[in-house]
């Protein structure tokens, strides 16, 4: 019984971190290692993909995808992804200027 309400638990504090941020984020299971196993985070992410809530990216890489009635799925630009990923490993990321 225990297990289960941690489950539920960790699963509604990702579901509102998702809420939270808004539509067309992406979010990484690393910030998700404090509340729960690396195994049971992975779990819920799965789940919330089958449910259509979260699209993989990549490994531990996720999509709350913001959508379109005419285009679908709008997904986020390479640069965007870039520039999470960046942050994410704390690192800077320098990008052409397109103007020059």
């Amino acid at each position: 019984m225990l297990k289960i309400t941690i489950i539920q638990s960790l699963n509604n504090q990702i579901e509102s971190t998702n809420k939270r941020k808004g539509r067309g984020k992406i979010i990484f299971t690393k910030y998700f290692s404090l509340i729960g196993t690396a195994f049971t985070v992975r779990q819920i992410f799965s789940r919330l993909c089958k449910n259509g809530m979260l699209l993989r990216l990549a490994s531990g890489t996720y999509l709350y995808p913001k959508t379109s009635k005419l285009l679908g799925i709008v997904y986020p630009s390479v640069e965007e992804v870039m520039k999470q990923i960046a942050k994410r490993e704390s690192l800077e990321l320098y990008l052409p200027n397109p103007m020059l």
